[in-house]
């Protein structure tokens, strides 16, 4: 019951999240405002630091792994911001959810685990064939670099759950995890494009969105602490249609049929891999 009730709520407040990234990216200049959201992030999540195992001086393998995470998160960060000031949010949620998909591709070759050819074939037809419809859905990119652009977010995303995970293997916290990677990359994106022109009244929408994508990932760790992945996974996999749904209903926007079936693939690619691999 818990599984899925948080795993529901993961799955709303992804949605809306990205919405209002959408939204954001439209009324104020959009890279710009990617540090202060990555900063905002790790602020909301500093008062869970008591609640985790106490920080040690990381080894070197610890900090290989947290370097690679994070390295990974900027260049999705990348991604997404390049991708929803060019096309809908409801096409980037499709290249987001296909993560749990990339798990299962990427999780043997890190981990170290065993799974079945069949499974891992599997998972590579659910990525293309949610991914391939959307590959004209963004102005000014090439058909052939936008689903480029797209198969690496998806492998970025799920990669790093997948060193989350390698992480908490060596003793490491979650909040410890989450902080470290959102600020370096919050200072990074921050150093690298200066917030010059964001005021005060921009502090916030700012917060607000970064409530619901902090939000998102605190549901889903709620969800799956218990070892209850697929409900869990499967029901944050419908986010893309609830962004199609906020875009109808909110903004009056008729559903693209690129991001319809894309969301359709990997909502129902997602369920059966992840059953299949359980």
């Amino acid at each position: 019951m818990w599984p899925i009730f948080f795993g529901a709520l993961a799955a709303v407040s992804t949605a809306i999240g990205l919405m209002l990234t959408k939204s954001i990216s439209q009324r104020m200049p959009a890279w710009q405002v990617v540090g202060p959201l990555f900063l905002l992030n790790t602020l909301l999540v500093l008062p869970a630091i008591p609640i985790g195992p106490a920080w040690k001086v990381p080894s070197f393998e610890i900090f290989l792994l947290h370097a690679f995470s994070t390295i990974l998160l900027i260049a999705g960060a990348a991604c997404v911001f390049l991708l929803i000031t060019r096309g809908r949010a409801s096409s980037v949620s499709v290249g987001r959810a296909v993560s749990p998909v990339a798990v299962l591709i990427a999780g043997p070759i890190l981990l170290g685990n065993t799974e079945s050819r069949a499974l891992i074939i599997g998972a590579i037809i659910v990525m293309l064939g949610a991914l391939l419809p959307l590959r004209k859905g963004f102005e000014g990119i090439s058909s052939g670099v936008t689903l480029g652009i797209l198969i690496f977010l998806g492998f970025a995303e799920g990669t790093v759950t997948v060193l989350t995970a390698m992480l908490a293997l060596q003793g490491v916290g979650l909040p410890e995890i989450y902080i470290v990677r959102t600020l370096i990359a919050g200072i990074f994106f921050t150093l690298l494009v200066l917030p010059r022109d964001l005021k005060l009244k921009d502090l916030k929408p700012l917060t607000v969105r970064a409530v619901f994508v902090t939000g998102g990932y605190f549901f889903t760790i709620l969800g799956v602490r218990d070892g209850d992945v697929v409900p869990v996974q499967a029901l944050w996999a419908t986010a893309p249609m609830l962004v199609i749904l906020l875009e109808w209903i909110r903004l009056r926007e008729r559903p693209q049929i690129g991001a319809m079936v894309g969301a359709v693939v990997v909502a129902i690619g997602v369920l059966v891999l992840l059953s299949a691999a359980n």
